[in-house]
């Protein structure tokens, strides 16, 4: 009984060993891959990366003002004449 014991903890500790070895691969594959493609954060991603607010055009409040100013410069052109 205590042999069996032994072989089942053997085998548990080789299919352990087995999965860490394979996670291991990949990992290191995704790693080289990362480097293969020039890092992760090359040229093509850097127009994605700077935090400036420019892609996505005028804050709301800035928006809003300026729908506000031309609804009134257009009031003032009907109520003139």
């Amino acid at each position: 009984q205590n042999l069996a014991a032994v072989q089942v903890a053997r085998e548990k500790r080789m299919e352990e060993m087995d999965r860490k070895r394979q996670r291991d691969e990949k990992l290191e594959e995704a790693r080289s891959a990362v480097v293969r493609n020039g890092g992760g954060g090359g040229g093509g991603d850097s127009e994605t990366d700077d935090d400036s607010d420019d892609d996505y055009g005028p804050t709301p409040a800035a928006g809003v003002w300026a729908g506000g100013n031309k609804l009134e410069e257009e009031s003032e052109r009907l109520a003139n004449g």
